[in-house]
């Protein structure tokens, strides 16, 4: 026989005719490799001298090598049925008669090869069940390497014949605990490792009910903590439950406070909802904004919204225009707080109106519900005041200049008194505002849900763990290819998050071109304030390009127009691409509005396929939920402690990674686009962390050491 040919050289050998074998399928050069490798091992391990291993491994081999001669196979040849199935190998041993060789040198090959050849490549192969995409195919390749009928697996399993059977033909997969205990058997009994199976599977969530509960559970609350109950939750004890509803109610839906100890307060739900993506969401506590209220807003919006003044109207020159969504979000969350706090202190929801801001009384009352429910002073309430302060501004505030609009249908104020009464409100709430700074306690620790993180030496190391769960949880496509695409979404998202320190506005306007497509120019991008992500063809690499508009702090020098490569790390593109694949089940059946993140579909609800910044905040706590907080009644979740945060908190995570590894506060100034005071003032403490840890390594690199050889004791 020839001389052996290494896998590595077979390129040289491979005609160009030939088809590409996949990569999950061996070659007969590489099993050959494989097995002088594994028999090499198999005698070290034993202790056999060098002259022993040698001889040992050349008769392996040669078997192998008359097995392939025998049955014309080549090195370049795909391993198949005639290795894998039992009876055709056997009759690919006999084969082995037609050589000119010795009846004793054929039963010994023959021999090698049942003894040790074979069982070494059904091995591999059962390592490389990945070119699978069914765990029918997958069960069927077992089927034909053992030999083994369905009933004698299924006895051998322990599981029933028709289970078995109907997983086989690929009517079903395995979707309940006990069945995927089932499956696992079958992996057990066939010598594959955990997970090969039971990848292909997904539990289906058992459908908990508040009528079969030990506790009393509101349907509505019942319906926020499903999904992060463990599936026995109807079985335990009224205790373990009750222990178990308060920890998820604690830690995984509800967002974190520092009210412990004397600030307790109150903290039931109490806002007056005016952002329209809310109001068909029922909140127990929250009420919709009567419609005389709600139509004042609408006003408002559209004066504040207006990419020009309107006529005969004043504006502030600076701040007067709320140019992005999140902007305007955040202007009418402070509204739905006030008028919120005032109905909770006895106004009647029809008597709600933007005139109450020029009620003194009213003022003080909502002050007052603010201080006694959070037990304190806290900056949302000088946020409110400020912005009402804004909107009874005597030069260029929306109530002052809007009189008709407000007072319509009421008892009709002069021009003059009017304006009187918005110049003594603007006072009253400065002063107001005045007054409260130095009461002011911090009523929530910006970095308390992720606490956990930032304070570890590597926060975007200990973040980016969440990546690998939502990876670990992501079904196979053939077996839940709905539920995959969510994942995809998900993971993503976050990852995106990794490398720029988007809000949920940015991420919102996110656009993704098609591989192909020219990119958008720059000024277009400017006047629409939206961002894009452009494959650059020439250098192939996707591009994150941003116009300095759609920042939130665009005013500041610490901003400009950027278009920067999203760096290709730990598989980032390939896992990109498959969302792009993916993405358009999501969408299901509606046009595309090309948002690199939308809505999903699926689930019915509003038509609107794009992402409002507060829907994507949303979407974002939600996989917070899901794969960042640990879990202990389940056992998912990445990191234990970790409490639901919106997108911006990112930005402060890669802040304090490089504060923490690099101590600049310009490095981290620049990551999340934003001035090093700024920084510095928001991130200090961890640079005192940081100094620290670097003076205590100085310290315990060089301990002192005792000089003595012996010790008093």
């Amino acid at each position: 026989m020839g001389k052996s040919v290494a896998y590595s050289e077979l390129s040289a050998q491979v005609e160009p005719s030939l088809p590409k074998v996949g990569p999950e399928e061996i070659l007969h050069g590489e099993l050959e490799d494989t097995i002088r490798d594994m028999r090499k091992a198999e005698l070290r391990q034993s202790g056999a001298a060098s002259s022993t291993i040698t001889k040992a491994v050349s008769n392996t081999i040669s078997a192998l090598k008359a097995f392939r001669t025998a049955n014309g196979l080549r090195l370049y040849d795909t391993v198949g049925g005639e290795m894998m199935e039992p009876v055709r190998f056997a009759r690919a041993c006999e084969a082995i008669y037609n050589l000119d060789l010795s009846d004793k040198t054929v039963e010994r090959h023959i021999s090698e090869m049942n003894k040790r050849v074979r069982p070494w490549a059904i091995t591999l192969r059962k390592q490389q069940l990945t070119h699978c995409e069914t765990l029918s195919e997958a069960l069927q390749e077992l089927l034909r390497m053992s030999g083994f009928s369905i009933a004698e697996l299924a006895r051998r399993s322990k599981v029933t014949r028709e289970t078995l059977g109907t997983w086989v033909r690929g009517k079903e997969v395995p979707s309940t605990p006990s069945t995927i205990q089932d499956i696992g058997n079958v992996e057990v009994e066939m010598g594959v490792p955990a997970g090969t199976l039971s990848k292909f599977c997904e539990i289906k969530k058992i459908y908990i009910r508040s009528d079969r509960l030990k506790i009393d559970i509101r349907p509505d609350d019942l319906k926020r903590v499903r999904q992060y109950i463990p599936d026995d939750f109807e079985h335990l004890s009224k205790a373990k439950q009750q222990e178990i509803y308060d920890w998820v109610m604690s830690n995984i839906v509800l967002s974190p406070t520092d009210d412990e100890g004397e600030h307790v307060g109150s903290r039931e739900p109490y806002r007056c909802k005016l952002r329209t993506q809310w109001l068909h969401v029922d909140t127990p506590g929250t009420f919709k904004a009567p419609d005389r209220l709600r139509r004042q807003v609408e006003g408002l919006v559209a004066f504040k919204t207006a990419e020009l003044t309107p006529l005969g109207k004043n504006r502030d020159p600076n701040k007067g225009r709320w140019s992005s969504e999140e902007s305007k979000d955040s202007k009418l969350i402070l509204l739905e707080i006030f008028f919120g706090a005032l109905r909770k202190k006895g106004t009647k929801e029809e008597n709600l109106g933007l005139e109450n801001v020029l009620d003194l009384e009213k003022i003080d009352s909502f002050i007052d519900y603010m201080r006694k429910r959070r037990g304190l002073y806290t900056e949302t309430i000088t946020a409110v005041l400020m912005s009402l302060a804004g909107h009874v501004n005597p030069e260029n505030g929306y109530i002052t200049q809007h009189r008709k609009e407000i007072s319509s249908g009421r008892r009709m104020m002069t021009e003059d008194a009017w304006r009187e009464k918005c110049i003594a409100a603007s006072d009253f709430i400065w002063s107001r505002w005045r007054q409260i700074q130095p009461l002011l306690d911090v009523g929530r620790d910006p970095f308390l849900p992720i606490r956990g993180v930032v304070d570890t030496r590597k926060p975007l190391h200990t973040y980016y763990v969440i990546a690998d769960e939502i990876r670990r949880r992501t079904p196979l496509a053939a077996a839940n290819i709905l539920q995959r695409a969510r994942c995809f979404r998900d993971l993503v998202m976050f990852r995106y998050a990794g490398q720029f320190a988007l809000r949920a506005g940015n991420f919102s306007q996110l656009q993704v071109l098609p591989k192909g497509a020219p990119k958008t120019s720059m000024t277009k991008l400017r006047r629409s304030r939206s961002l894009e992500l452009w494959w650059d063809p020439k250098a192939k690499v996707w591009m994150h390009r941003q116009p300095k508009e759609s920042f939130k702090n665009h005013s500041s020098p610490a901003t400009k127009d950027i278009e920067i490569p999203l760096a290709d790390i730990d598989g980032l593109y390939r896992e990109l691409e498959e969302y792009l694949e993916l993405r358009p089940l999501l969408l299901d059946g509606h046009s595309d509005p090309g948002n690199l993140f939308m809505a999903d579909m699926t689930r019915g609800g509003s038509n609107r396929t794009t992402l409002t910044p507060g829907a994507f905040t949303q979407i974002w706590k939600n996989m917070i939920r899901r794969y960042g907080i640990y879990n202990p009644y389940t056992g998912h979740g990445a990191i234990a402690g970790l409490r639901v945060h919106p997108p911006h908190a990112a930005r402060h995570i890669l802040a304090t990674h490089i504060i923490r590894v690099d101590g600049s506060f310009a490095k981290a100034a620049a990551a999340i686009f934003d001035t090093e005071s700024v920084t510095t003032k928001r991130y200090a403490e961890f640079s005192a962390v940081h100094q620290y840890e670097l003076a205590r390594d100085v310290i315990l690199s060089d301990p002192p050491v005792s000089q003595i050889s012996a010790r008093v004791t």
